[in-house]
Parts: C-alpha cells; sequence; structure tokens
C-alpha cells in the first residue's frame, strides 16, 4: 500500500495540548508525528481554542500553535478546494 498523507481536523491538536484523556493524548501525539496535513481553517481554529482555553497573548499562541504543526504539510483553503471536495 502506497503511504498515504492525511488530513486532521482541530480536535486532533486539541487532544495534544489535553492531558485529561492519555489515549487520546498519545494518540493525537502518534497522529502529528505522521506530518498530516493541516488545513488553513484548521490552524485557525486551533490558535483560536488555544488562545481561549490557556488564557494567553496572541503572540505566545502563534509561537506554540505554529511550532504544534511546523512538521506538517500546510494547505490552505481556497475555493477551488471546495469545488472538489466529494
Amino acid at each position: 500500500m502506497k503511504n498515504k498523507k492525511i488530513a486532521i481536523d482541530t480536535n486532533v491538536l486539541i487532544y495534544t495540548r489535553d492531558r485529561a484523556d492519555s489515549s487520546k493524548y498519545r494518540k493525537a501525539l502518534d497522529i502529528l508525528d505522521m506530518a498530516p496535513v493541516v488545513s488553513s481553517q484548521v490552524a485557525l481554529e486551533y490558535m483560536n481554542v488555544v488562545r481561549r482555553l490557556f488564557k494567553i497573548t496572541k503572540k505566545e499562541c502563534m509561537s506554540v500553535c505554529l511550532s504544534d504543526i511546523e512538521d506538517c504539510a500546510f494547505h490552505p483553503v481556497a475555493f477551488s478546494t471546495l469545488r472538489l471536495a466529494d
């Protein structure tokens, strides 16, 4: 089987910050280690949630969140992308 890229949703990133459920936390880290695709929408949602939950400055939030996804493939959501959605 070919090595396929996976795309993740915001919850996977949030689970990397929430250690309350250790199985979700570990699984999320495993998924992040696969360097998944992160859409611009997911990145922005993640930053919004992290800033709200942890009550940190915008600058701190950007630093934390961008560091978390730096090894991921980034995919901007464009109108042409939406047309390709099944």
